[in-house]
């Protein structure tokens, strides 16, 4: 573990190294950078749905205005998924 670092900050990291490496070889985005992003902001999971929709070149936002019980993901067609 890196000192400091919470499981999900390491996941995020590890996640956006992945999709880097994909992403330099020309490949498929199997781990979407705003997924890694998320991880590093304290998510524990991520619904299919958001992956699904990001790999497919769509915005989908995550919103934590509150406490995490309350965090959510904006979709494309404003609907929210947590």
């Amino acid at each position: 573990m890196l000192e400091g670092r919470s499981l999900g900050e390491e996941s995020g990291i590890f996640g956006m190294l992945v999709g880097a490496m994909a992403r330099s070889r020309g490949g498929v985005d199997i781990f979407p950078a705003d997924d890694a992003e998320d991880l590093t902001r304290g998510v524990q999971s991520i619904p299919d749905e958001v992956t699904d929709a990001r790999r497919a070149g769509q915005k989908v936002i995550f919103v934590q205005d509150g406490p995490p019980s309350t965090w959510y993901w904006r979709m494309p067609d404003g609907s929210h998924v947590q």
